[in-house]
């Protein structure tokens, strides 16, 4: 009897070894069998961050690389929904700037504030924040997405060396959706589309920088050319009708026009004009209640940026352009010396056309413009005094040629006459009755 108690003993500890031991297996098993499925989740993902990094490289802008993402990411990350924020700058908001998937109550252009939010606490802590369940939640954007069903968010900053561009945001429609591997993939991911979004944003920046230095060379290139023109002008007229032309070409403007003050300074004709005829030439414009006339009283340029708005609208050379169309106007003086003397002026159909950098520019072409004119002005001075001094010289030579006083006189009347083109006669005598009867030159046609 003892030996079978015995026995019985042994075998009932070797069946409990076995049924441990298999079960030690079975846990074995089903612990290899998820490492396996996490590991080849994990590869998965990481492949397709390898494919999204591959894509990313190939975008030329920043749409792209949102189409890119709302394609790609939820191959990586389970999500419903995907945002980018951009800290909006010099001010303590972010802006929902891309977005795929549920839209609702925080559409793209939303502006949250970055106090009270996880995509402000993201930002402001440089961290990635995740919402295991957004009903309970104090977040104010995370509170707006439950409304809409989505129960749990994981938000990661955008960060490019010291500066916080904004963050990448998901959300699903699942309680508790992200753990540790969901913050390392996103950590990855948001590292990623940081880079390319400052490397795009510093591409646009250069390429920009570019085109406006071709339509800066373009624009002196054109300057050049008319201030070689104006100094082969034949006239005052050319010379107006050179600057209408180009001053269109170099602001890409629909009107360009010279418009000029009258001897009295009450009026202004417009002398020249290139594109739109709102105001032809020829026209009489007021120097009361037009914008030409602030110019030349302010002594300086004006810009209009939009004629339906005071106190634009209200001058009458300004509701005349309205009428066809304009709606906005660049005008600076012209200057001879220290004397306005009229105005240079463009136009276009577009509101808000004319950066203020702009007014340098007009400034550089009306300047152009002046010093041509006043340089014209002394040459004709210098060669009006030129031909009196040698008509001058001829006088005295022949006066002092002549043989007697009559011959004298005669002579200088003559060249008197001729000098200022007009009828001249001199009167001898004394009192009221002339000695002689007086030396009369008329003038003659030729």
């Amino acid at each position: 009897m003892g030996d079978k108690s015995t026995k019985d003993q042994e075998l009932t500890r070797l069946n409990f070894k076995v049924a441990t031991l298999e079960q030690m297996l079975e846990v074995y098993e089903q612990t290899t069998i998820e490492q396996f499925e996490r590991m080849e989740d994990q590869t998965y993902r990481l492949t397709r961050l390898n494919d999204l990094s591959q894509e990313l490289n190939r975008t030329a802008n920043e749409e792209e690389i949102h189409v890119v993402l709302a394609k790609r990411l939820a191959d990586i990350i389970q999500a419903d929904r995907v945002s980018l924020g951009r800290v909006v700058s010099d001010s303590d908001q972010i802006e929902i700037f891309a977005l795929d998937g549920k839209k609702g109550v925080i559409p793209t252009g939303t502006k949250l504030p970055l106090n009270g939010t996880s995509v402000g606490q993201t930002i402001q802590e440089q961290r990635i924040i995740i919402t295991l369940n957004t009903k309970e939640s104090d977040y104010l954007d995370t509170r707006k997405l439950s409304e809409q069903g989505l129960l749990s968010t994981i938000s990661a900053p955008l960060i490019v060396g010291d500066q916080v561009l904004g963050s990448l945001n998901i959300a699903s429609h699942k309680l508790a959706a992200y753990d540790e591997q969901d913050e390392r993939l996103l950590q990855q991911m948001a590292s990623l589309v940081a880079s390319m979004l400052e490397n795009r944003r510093l591409f646009a920046q250069t390429q920009a920088a570019l085109g406006e230095a071709e339509i800066q060379a373009q624009r002196l290139e054109l300057l050049y050319q008319m201030g070689q023109d104006l100094n082969t002008a034949n006239s005052e007229a050319e010379m107006f009708n050179i600057a209408a032309e180009v001053v269109t070409k170099i602001f890409g403007s629909s009107r360009g026009s010279v418009a000029l003050l009258n001897e009295t300074s009450d009026y202004f004709e417009v002398l020249a004009l290139k594109g739109n005829e709102a105001i032809p030439i020829g026209a009489k414009l007021p120097v009361e209640n037009t914008l030409l006339g602030e110019v030349v009283r302010q002594n300086r340029i004006l810009i209009a940026q939009d004629f339906e708005t005071k106190p634009w609208c209200d001058y009458l050379d300004i509701q005349g352009l309205m009428k066809e169309g304009l709606r906005a106007c660049i005008d600076a003086p012209l200057r001879m010396g220290e004397r306005v003397i009229g105005t240079l002026n463009v136009a276009v159909e577009r509101a808000h056309a004319y950066p203020p950098q702009y007014e340098i520019l007009i400034g550089q072409t009306a300047a152009l413009l002046s010093t041509a004119l006043e340089s014209r002005h002394r040459l004709l001075e210098t060669q009006v005094r030129a031909r009196r001094e040698r008509l001058l010289r001829e006088l005295t030579a022949k006066i002092r040629n002549s043989a007697d006083m009559d011959t004298v006189m005669r002579t200088a009347v003559q060249e008197i006459g001729r000098a200022i083109g007009r009828p001249t006669f001199i009167m001898m005598g004394n009192g009221d009755q002339p000695e002689t009867a007086p030396l009369l030159v008329e003038k003659k046609d030729g």
